[in-house]
């Protein structure tokens, strides 16, 4: 019996020893397989490692990158045209959720490409959004922020738990929305480009109202129970304006069509009207009294000039000056240019203000990060470190909230970041 068990032992101990062991088969070569390695995270990034793939004909190897935890949407990184070389660091690692990678070998021949098996990087902890963001509302006195997307999405984030509480479709291409209260209920107004402006409830998204514009809208502000509307009405006076409590058109100015509105903050109601469809970009103020009827109409007198972006803009905390645009220009609120922020290669993305210590924050669409500039004299005090490519940002007490892309890469995803400062 003794001598049986022995045996059995001496068989068990030779078929482990003659087993290969993962990180021995992945580093045997292959003529017709490639084994990529798992990820190995390092201070420099992400380390991948595969089999040598070992052919006559060898070309190259491509790597593949994927923002999914799917087999979809690979683009390449780079070609490695040594079959030796066999490992690699993406130092540009997406902040996404799932980052995926596979190798890919090519050969001479023209033969069927030796594809790898697939191994994914992830990190749960990151919060991704579905689609595009056009508009990023926060209400941080709520912990709320509103994510818009010009195709017809309306998502509310809660800024405590980091949940998506709902996500409205409002099944329409849709303009710039506003928020605000309207006899003791805050609500949602959205232009759309079927000749209606739908009305919602900001907190159920439920249904209130529709007023009929007969035209595309592209932006919407509310002041004094007047619903001021940019819409597609080019040689018809397209600034309209209209009575919340009736819904009755009661105003009709302006240039251009299919606009964005920003109101001057502390004005009652002055509207600065910038380009969204005109090259080059131009500016326009209107000045409504508290019945919504024009008062005065002033037009830019650059045209071109100088930077300017409807959609990359702030006004300053004392709302006499605004900034815009990727080069970081400043203009009075009268239109009037004044300067920019230094630079060098870098563009700018969107803008917020640190009052406390005289700061204007810049996020960076070429870069990860937020530049820090003196609020007075302009001057580039320093970065904070970024850890996706900042598209809105928002400083609120000791944090700044940023919705990002993950990557600047064309497949890239929309995420959420928060720094403590």
């Amino acid at each position: 019996m003794k001598k049986l068990l022995c045996l059995a032992a001496l068989f068990l101990a030779l078929a482990c020893s003659t087993e290969e062991r993962p990180d021995e088969q992945e580093s045997r070569e292959y003529e017709n397989k490639i084994i990529l390695q798992e990820l190995q995270m390092q201070e420099a990034g992400v380390k991948l490692k595969w089999s040598i793939l070992n052919t006559t004909d060898f070309q190259s190897y491509e790597i593949l990158r994927s923002e999914s935890e799917e087999e979809n949407n690979f683009q390449t990184l780079k070609f490695i045209n040594d079959n030796e070389k066999t490992d690699f660091i993406d130092t540009e690692l997406p902040y996404s959720p799932y980052v995926s990678y596979k190798i890919i070998g090519h050969n001479y021949s023209g033969t069927a490409p030796i594809e790898s098996n697939m191994q994914v990087y992830k990190r749960p902890e990151v919060i991704k959004f579905n689609g595009y963001i056009d508009q990023v509302i926060p209400q941080f006195a709520q912990n709320k922020m509103y994510l818009i997307s010009r195709k017809g999405q309306v998502t509310l984030m809660d800024l405590e738990t980091n949940n998506i509480l709902k996500t409205l479709e409002t099944e329409s291409h849709i303009g710039f929305v506003d928020i605000k209260t309207f006899n003791g209920k805050e609500e949602l107004y959205v232009p759309r480009n079927d000749g209606w402006i739908y009305i919602y409830d900001a907190k159920s998204f439920e249904l209130i109202d529709r007023i009929d514009t007969g035209r595309a809208s592209s932006s919407i502000i509310f002041n004094n129970n007047r619903l001021f509307v940019s819409t597609d009405a080019w040689t018809d006076r397209p600034l309209k304006v209209y009575s919340r409590i009736s819904g009755d058109l009661i105003e009709e100015t302006g240039d251009f069509d299919l606009t964005r509105l920003r109101q001057i903050p502390g004005s009652n109601t002055d509207l600065l009207e910038i380009t969204l469809n005109v090259g080059p970009v131009d500016q326009d103020i209107y000045k409504f009294d508290a019945n919504g009827s024009l008062i005065e109409h002033l037009n830019d007198t650059y045209h071109g000039d100088f930077s300017l972006d409807a959609n990359i803009f702030n006004f300053f905390p004392d709302a006499e000056r605004f900034i815009t645009g990727r080069e970081g220009a400043i203009y009075s609120k009268n239109m009037i240019y004044q300067s920019r922020l230094p630079k060098g290669y870098l563009e700018f993305s969107s803008f917020s203000f640190n009052i406390e210590d005289q700061l204007i924050y810049a996020g960076c669409s070429n870069e990860r990060s937020i530049q820090e500039y003196d609020l007075n004299d302009l001057s580039r005090k320093g970065f904070i470190e970024t850890k996706s490519y900042p598209q809105f940002i928002f400083k609120n007490l000791g944090q700044i909230y940023i919705i990002g892309l993950s990557s600047n890469s064309n497949n890239s995803n929309f995420v959420f970041e928060k720094i403590n400062l």
